[in-house]
């Protein structure tokens, strides 16, 4: 019986697993009219298969509309990938809200279009409209009030709590910034900005600390060398004429030391004068502690081809005895090492001082590592070796530093490694005179 409607059928299983029937559903015309009866008189509602050939249509021209080519009217929802959608088209007759649905259980593709006109119409004849708006409009705006707050006003918020801590000397980072957005690239610009400005402020810090170093080492450059050393030998004249040959080798020594330590106020000097100055030292610290002080020097060839900064060696040598010995009874050791290394591609120079004397438990060497490491910290226990772990960093590059080993009751070694420079011109000139 032809009841004029759509005709469905499907494979069924009556048993055993095999699908050995067919199941047969034929929907008549008013039932499936009743079922898309829309509110909207010009909505337009199309059975087709996925090819776009029509099988039923409601709404105006339906009869027509049967067997007709959907494919070039709404190519958009043939050419989708999506099961279904919506997008508006439009023709000579306006505008069109299209909705598609692809079925996957019967192979179908629903298409129905509307009239723009007619759906907004609707909505302004209905007496609740005006009410849903504004109560839509205030939920929007406390949404977006909510999302402004939560992604710009509050990271903006925090952001001016930590440049008010800045100006009052608090230079802590903002958190860990998980953001990607423009607020995160602005904290992560001003924690970037904190860090070189903490940096800065380190390296004006040593320079404080370098310039006190220069102003005493001026100074000791603006004593008159020549009244020095004519003083010194008289002395030494005097003792000699006195026969007192113990007075005047020290005199000697005195006058030796200082003439190679003023050295016209240059910062840097050649090795083999370096050495010649720590033993010289020595020798005045000898006459202190006696023969109990024992005192080994290993150094290398040719040292006087290079030059360094003169006043990193002494002070190591200085801390050992003072540090070292004069709180220990006894015979003391030291052992002094300049030695010339090739390592990953570069020359250096390893600069070591060991000694037998006192040294420190681990809780005290940890505690001193950290005085000299730290940038506000400028008085202590560690001061000289911070100075000469300063100077390292700025003349030579972060990855230059002091490192320390001791052992309480057997000793404390220090020891660093620089870049080995050939000496200067001016230097060699000097050298010579």
């Amino acid at each position: 019986e032809d009841v004029g409607g759509l005709l469905f059928f499907r494979p069924v299983d009556t048993g055993g697993g095999r699908k050995n029937a067919s199941l047969v559903c034929q929907v008549r015309r008013e039932n499936w009219e009743s079922a898309f009866n829309f509110t909207f008189h010009s909505s337009r509602v199309y059975v087709c298969d996925y090819y776009g050939d029509v099988l039923l249509a409601t709404g105006e021209n339906a009869e027509t509309a049967a067997g007709a080519d959907l494919s070039d009217t709404f190519p958009e929802a043939f050419s989708s990938k999506n099961n279904y959608g919506t997008y508006i088209w439009k023709n000579e007759e306006g505008s069109w809200l299209v909705m598609y649905y692809n079925s996957i259980n019967n192979g179908r593709k629903y298409i129905s279009c509307t009239s723009l006109d007619e759906i907004l119409d609707e909505l302004n004849r209905s007496p609740g409209m005006p009410v849903i708006m504004i109560i839509t409009g205030i939920f929007a705006a406390a949404a977006a009030y909510f999302l402004q707050n939560l992604l710009i006003l509050q990271p903006l918020r925090e952001l001016g709590d930590h440049l008010q801590k800045m100006e009052s000397g608090d230079l802590t980072p903002i958190g860990p910034v998980r953001r990607k957005d423009e607020m995160g690239m602005i904290q992560e610009n001003y924690n970037h900005m904190i860090t070189e400005l903490k940096r800065n402020i380190d390296e004006v810090y040593v320079q404080q600390l370098l310039r006190k170093q220069a102003q005493l080492n001026s100074l000791q450059s603006q004593i008159d060398e020549h009244f020095l050393y004519n003083t010194l030998n008289m002395i030494y004249c005097e003792a000699r004429g006195e026969q007192a040959d113990k007075s005047a080798h020290m005199l000697w020594i005195l006058s030796r030391y200082f003439r190679l330590s003023l050295a016209e106020g240059r910062d840097k000097a050649p090795l083999s004068e370096i050495a010649e100055l720590m033993k010289l030292y020595l020798a005045i610290q000898k006459a202190r502690y006696g023969e109990g002080l024992e005192v080994e020097m290993e150094t290398f060839p040719e040292m006087d081809r290079y030059a360094a900064l003169k006043y990193l060696f002494q002070p190591v040598v200085e801390n050992a005895i003072v540090h070292g010995f004069e709180k220990k009874l006894g015979d003391h050791h030291l052992k002094i090492v300049l030695r010339k290394e090739e390592k990953e591609g570069k020359t250096l120079l390893y600069y070591c001082v060991q000694d037998d004397g006192l040294g420190m438990s681990a809780e005290k060497l940890a505690a001193l590592k950290e005085e000299i490491r730290a940038f506000e910290k400028v008085e202590g226990s560690g001061y000289a070796l911070k100075n000469l772990r300063e100077q390292i960093r700025i003349t030579y590059g972060e990855q230059y530093t002091i490192d320390i080993e001791s052992e309480e009751e057997k000793g404390t070694k220090v020891y660093f490694r620089i870049p080995l420079e050939l000496r200067t011109t001016k230097e060699e000139n000097h050298h010579e005179e």
